[in-house]
């Protein structure tokens, strides 16, 4: 889910994926196992930074964009409904609910060390709308993962392009494709200043190693699944395949971002129905099902439930800064090639790790999923709801896009190419 909305993902009929063997995914070498045989090629989007003699000033060029206004902009909630913020910019409140007995599997701030503390990140997007000049600025999670070439990132396919036009009887209400894009491995928002209104687009300072531990890494290429590609929406007839894989590069650090962060063991058509662990930076109250009233816009637990009837003490609010971790029993929706998990998270979470085998004492686990989208229990969409309350598609569970067979395709192409670019 990007800032900017909670996306609702499914497409039209998946390929018989989860017949295949499971596949680990190894650095230094491309996954091994069973040829697909089911899946279409995966689609590569236009290049962010193009290969040729020009590569390294564009890949200058796409990191000094993202100046600290642009990232708090995009990273951070949108959520103030006072008149002076208005609920763009990044005007939200610093204010955080936590539920009364502290965070809980349905999602906690991830106090812990290890390998995930470097692998995980955030993925700043300037999003245009398709056939217009008009953009805005949002963000999603990512991980790193590890590759034959050390420079694969895994996030939704969403986060990248959509478009509604299958289900909006072809108005395209929602048609928007990402053109620049960094990605900040380790992302510490406690530094992150909120956007002051008024000041000139981008005249912020570049992000310190207090908010980019790891450096701030340009996105190069990018691959989505063929199924995503084919219907990049929210309301089709399957699952969508909502991932996507893409390489990244920095201009200030000669090393690929494997040997800068470590990577994270990727597992493709294992079996569902696990306990998983997903990591993402949840940036957004308006469609998060736990949120707390807002008053004044500041949340505040009054000690009333909210508008969902989530009592006071589960309630809790976001602001982008921090990672944030849910775990829990999931059910896979083997039809539809997700998994569900009970969890308390919102948009900005959108495209980061699931793992099963998730060892909290060294940070690790087998990547087996990245965060789609909200849906209901049984992994059926609030699509009524969505539609008749103008978009509050905000519900108690979320769903995974489980690693198949076209993910798999989409990694793998992603760690063949010789990079940088």
């Amino acid at each position: 889910m990007t800032t900017a909305a909670a996306l609702l993902a499914t497409s039209a009929p998946a390929s018989a994926g989860s017949a295949e063997a499971p596949v680990l995914g190894t650095s230094g070498s491309a996954s091994t196992g069973s040829a697909s045989t089911t899946s279409t090629a995966p689609y590569e989007r236009p290049a962010m930074v193009a290969a040729g003699s020009g590569y390294a000033a564009e890949l200058q060029d796409a990191v000094n964009y993202w100046t600290v206004d642009r990232l708090a902009i995009a990273g951070l909630s949108d959520d103030d409904i006072s008149e002076a913020g208005g609920g763009i910019n990044g005007q939200g409140s610093d204010v955080i609910v936590e539920p009364t007995a502290g965070g809980d599997a349905l999602s906690a701030t991830y106090t812990g060390s290890g390998l995930i503390r470097k692998t995980a990140g955030k993925l700043f997007l300037k999003r245009s709308k398709v056939g217009t000049t008009d953009y805005f600025w949002s963000s999603c999670s990512a991980n790193v993962v590890e590759s034959a070439n050390q420079s694969v990132v895994l996030t939704a396919a969403h986060c990248f392009e959509s478009n509604s036009a299958n289900w909006d009887f072809g108005t395209e209400l929602e048609n928007v494709a990402t053109d620049r894009a960094v990605f900040i491995p380790g992302f510490n928002g406690a530094a992150l200043a909120r956007y002051v209104l008024g000041t000139p687009e981008g005249s912020g300072a570049l992000p310190g190693t207090d908010i980019a531990p790891y450096g701030v890494w340009g996105v190069t290429r990018q691959w989505i699944t063929s199924e995503w590609r084919v219907d990049p929406s929210q309301f089709g007839d399957g699952p969508g395949h909502d991932m996507a894989a893409f390489l990244v590069d920095s201009p200030t650090d000669s090393r690929p971002i494997q040997q800068v962060t470590g990577g994270q063991q990727v597992g493709f058509n294992l079996p569902q129905g696990k306990v998983l662990t997903g990591f993402g930076y949840p940036a957004d109250n308006t469609k998060s099902w736990y949120a707390p009233p807002f008053v004044n816009g500041v949340p505040t637990r009054t000690g009333a439930a909210n508008s969902h009837g989530v009592p006071s003490a589960l309630q809790r609010s976001y602001d982008g800064r921090t990672l944030k971790v849910s775990s829990g029993q999931t059910t896979g929706i083997t039809s539809k090639y997700l998994d569900v998990l009970p969890a308390a998270i919102s948009p900005g979470a959108s495209g980061g790790p699931w793992f099963e085998q998730y060892d909290p004492a060294t940070g690790t686990g087998i990547q087996v999923g990245v965060t789609s989208h909200f849906v209901n229990p049984d992994g059926g969409l609030p699509v009524f709801e969505t539609v008749i309350t103008g978009g509050d598609s905000a519900q108690p569970h979320m769903s995974a896009a489980h690693f198949t067979d076209q993910e798999k395709d989409v990694y793998d192409l992603a760690q063949a190419q010789v990079v940088p670019n």
